[in-house]
């Protein structure tokens, strides 16, 4: 059996995992924040958060199903690893 390990620099996991974060923070505060009405007449509206939170989302689970390790056995099947 050979395992592969796929590398990613630690600096930069940490700074896609703050990207995602921030991502998916701006996106709730922004529905909450304009479901309320706080951002008035001139604001973007609600649903423009609605897209951003639901883009990030997406954005944070394909980055989560990325493989970090490939096993090959020694018959035909290949395995992935991943977060999720």
């Amino acid at each position: 059996m050979k395992i592969y390990r796929l590398y990613i620099a630690k600096p930069l996991l940490v700074f896609y995992l703050l990207m995602f974060a921030a991502w998916v923070l701006i996106g709730v505060v922004g529905v909450v924040v304009g479901a309320v009405g706080k951002l008035g007449s001139d604001g973007p509206p609600a649903w423009v958060f609605v897209i951003v939170l639901g883009v990030a989302l997406f954005t944070a689970y394909m980055w989560l199903r990325f493989p970090f390790e490939i096993r090959v056995p020694d018959d035909t099947v290949i395995e992935f690893r991943s977060v999720l």
